[in-house]
């Protein structure tokens, strides 16, 4: 093998090990126990924010929010889980419709860099769909529009969250690397221009 077919198996080699180092893990979410997590309701638009509360994720009840219509009466409950949270409705009626009517969970902590990439939808609401935009997330919320719905005593939801874990063990590539490979290509370019013009003579 000629010194400059060396050279270039070197650097060919050395940027697919950087490319192969990077990697993502999908996965269904890491645990919610222990996060303190952020509850927002929203109403009338997403910016707008009528109750809120915090609540320490833990196994159970304990964590429980309750969604009252203002008086003593509670609309629904959120109990927030390992991988998600799960709603149940007490009243038979029905969400206003307004621009946004609904609830935000927010500070989202996986504890292990994960960031939510998505969520897998159970309901028997009739019109809230896992395909539309009533359902919308960042890295670290979610937020689900209500607003036109109906429910009754037996309407659910749950929402199981997936989360993509970045493994933290591999550094990221510096841009040094990009211009140290770009510059030996160069040389390896003109080293062969220099050895192919010695070989003519």
């Amino acid at each position: 093998m000629s010194l400059i077919n060396k050279l270039l198996t070197i650097v060919i080699s050395a940027g697919v090990t950087i490319g192969v180092g990077m990697k993502v893990e999908i996965a269904t979410a890491s645990s919610l126990i222990g996060d303190t997590i952020k509850y927002d309701y929203l109403i009338p638009d997403s910016s707008t924010v009528l109750a809120s509360t915090t609540r320490l994720v833990q196994p159970g009840l304990a964590d429980l929010i309750n969604q009252t219509d203002g008086t003593s009466d509670t609309i629904f409950a959120v109990n927030p889980e390992t991988e998600g949270f799960i709603v149940n409705f007490f009243k038979d009626s029905g969400f206003f419709p307004s621009l946004f009517n609904g609830f935000r969970l927010s500070s989202l902590d996986f504890h292990d860099s994960s960031i939510l990439t998505g969520f897998i939808l159970e309901t028997n609401m009739v019109g809230l769909d896992a395909n539309d935009s009533r359902i919308s997330f960042t890295a670290d919320t979610i937020s689900v529009n209500l607003q036109g719905l109906s429910y009754d005593t037996n309407t659910y939801i749950n929402v199981n969250l997936v989360t993509s874990v970045v493994s933290a063990s591999v550094p990221e590539p510096s841009p040094v690397i990009g211009i140290l490979a770009i510059s030996g290509l160069g040389c390896l370019y003109l080293l062969k221009r220099k050895l192919i013009k010695v070989q003519d003579y």
